[in-house]
């Protein structure tokens, strides 16, 4: 891994704009590590001696008995990617980690909530696990789960890119991808080793706002295009007003 610390907001644009074959996660925080929704839910039942074995494939396996009253359509169990997106999509603890195919749409989550200096994170997609003929990610993800229909196996800690091929609206519209481990070890880890110099962090500075969010408005890019709906057409008002 290694972190880039540019001078100026161009300097920092003309750096992302060179970063072709990558993509991008924006956090609200420079020194935050790339940490999952589940890996953050462990450490907090850890911490109040709240320890679940199996936590994630129970997730799932509760998850798929009720959410199906909810869903217009229902995946098969054998689907385990497009399982674990719907968790994400809707706030569940997963593995998947959000990126976007977009440095623009990075920025954007980057600096939406952010009150210092914020981060965004680049990865190299030909430095991932390569997704050959033969390689069936619903079954690696669901047997490093051990989830039905799947039987639990050890697996190596190789990290993937990849989307379910049926593309819910908030990730066609945020050009979202998800990143992943299948073993056992931290994300933040396994990316570090295998990605090695491909993994680059960049400091994008607080007071380059202005000139950011003046950009971003340039572009059309804002919540109620992010987040469909009303709820995005309210969080709009947290850094616009027009």
């Amino acid at each position: 891994m290694k972190t880039e610390e540019p001078a100026t907001f161009p300097e920092a644009i003309t750096l992302l704009g060179s970063l072709d074959g990558f993509i991008f996660r924006g956090q609200r925080a420079f020194d935050w590590n790339l940490t999952t929704s589940l890996e953050r839910n462990e450490e907090r039942r850890r911490s109040i001696g709240g320890v679940v074995p199996n936590l994630e494939r129970d997730i799932i396996y509760h998850y798929r008995r009720t959410a199906y009253h909810f869903l217009r359509r229902v995946p098969p169990h054998s689907d385990t990617v497009e399982w674990i997106s719907i968790l994400q999509h809707y706030g569940a603890p997963t593995r998947f980690l959000d990126f976007t195919k977009s440095f623009w749409v990075a920025l954007f989550f980057a600096a939406e909530d952010a009150d210092s200096d914020c981060a965004i994170w680049a990865a190299r997609m030909t430095s991932f696990h390569p997704k050959h003929e033969g390689l069936n990610l619903n079954t690696e993800v669901g047997q490093a789960i051990g989830v039905e229909p799947y039987q639990r196996a050890k697996k190596p800690d190789d990290v993937f890119y990849d989307e379910p091929y049926h593309l819910h609206e908030r990730l066609v519209l945020q050009k979202g991808v998800f990143v992943f481990t299948v073993g056992d070890t931290d994300l933040q880890s396994s990316l570090a080793k295998s990605l090695k110099t491909d993994l680059i962090k960049i400091r994008i500075q607080m007071k380059w706002f202005p000139d950011l969010w003046k950009q971003l408005r340039a572009m059309n890019i804002n919540s109620a295009v992010l987040y469909p709906g009303i709820d995005g057409f309210s969080r709009r008002f947290r850094n616009d007003w027009t």
